[in-house]
C-alpha cells in the first residue's frame, strides 16, 4: 500500500493567511457595530473608513476558500489512506468525507464522523492519539456554530434598514462572534488534518495488498 502524500506546507500557508483573514473581518465587524451603533454621531472620516475597510473582507473570503479547497484536499487524502489500510471500518471514505461538506443536513454530522473515525484508526492505541482526538469535539463544535453566526448575520444585514439602526449593530456583533469562532475551527481543523498527515507518513510502514495473494513458488506443496 502506497501511502499518499499530503500538501503541509501549502495547508500551513493558507491556514496562516486564512486566520489572518479571520482577524482582519473580526476587527472590521467589530468596527461595524461600533460605527452602527453611533449612527448619529459617528464622524465622516471613521465612516468612510469602515466602508473602505468592509470592502477588503471580500478578500479575506477568498482567501478563506482557497484554504478551504487545501484542506479538503489534504482531507481527501489522509482519509484515503485510511480507507486503503483499514477498508470498510474507514466510513464514510474519502469521496464522501469531502463530498458531505456540500449536502444539507449531512454536512452537519458526517464530515465529523469521517476524520474522528480517521483519528481513531489512524493512531489507535498510539500515546498521541488521545491528544488529537480531544481537538476533535471543540473543532466540529465551533465550525457549526461559526456557520450558523455568519448566515444570520448576513440574513440581518441584507434585511436591515437605516430606520432600525440596532439590525446592523446585531449583524456586526454576531459577525465578530462568528469569525472569533472560525479563527478557532480554522486552526484546529488544520492542526488535526496535519497530526494525522505527519502520523500517516512518518509512522506507519508500507504493508502489502491483502486483496493479492502473493505468488505460489514453482514446485510448492498445494
Amino acid at each position: 500500500m502506497k501511502i499518499r502524500s499530503v500538501p503541509l506546507r501549502l495547508l500551513s500557508i493558507t491556514t496562516l493567511l486564512a486566520l489572518a483573514g479571520q482577524i482582519y473581518s473580526t476587527l472590521v465587524a467589530a468596527l461595524g457595530a461600533y460605527v452602527w451603533s453611533h449612527a448619529e454621531t459617528v464622524s465622516y472620516d471613521l465612516a468612510s473608513l469602515y466602508d473602505g475597510l468592509n470592502l477588503g473582507t471580500l478578500a479575506a473570503l477568498g482567501i478563506y476558500i482557497i484554504w478551504l479547497v487545501v484542506l479538503l484536499v489534504c482531507t481527501y487524502r489522509v482519509v484515503a489512506n485510511s480507507r486503503d489500510r483499514f477498508g470498510d471500518e474507514q466510513k464514510p471514505g474519502p469521496g464522501w468525507a469531502v463530498g458531505y461538506y456540500f449536502i444539507p443536513f449531512m454536512s452537519l454530522f458526517k464530515p465529523y464522523q469521517a476524520i474522528s473515525v480517521c483519528t481513531a484508526l489512524t493512531f489507535a492505541d498510539d500515546p498521541a492519539g488521545p491528544k488529537t482526538e480531544r481537538l476533535l469535539g471543540p473543532w466540529w463544535t465551533a465550525w457549526l456554530v461559526s456557520g450558523f453566526a455568519g448566515t444570520i448575520s448576513t440574513r440581518l444585514y441584507m434585511q436591515a434598514d437605516y430606520d432600525s439602526m440596532s439590525m446592523f449593530v446585531w449583524a456586526e456583533s454576531i459577525g465578530v462572534a462568528g469569525s472569533i469562532l472560525g479563527f478557532v475551527a480554522i486552526g484546529l481543523v488544520s492542526l488535526i488534518v496535519t497530526r494525522i498527515a505527519r502520523f500517516q507518513t512518518q509512522d506507519w510502514k508500507p504493508v502489502a495488498d491483502s486483496k493479492t495473494p502473493p505468488p505460489a513458488e514453482a514446485g510448492a506443496a498445494p
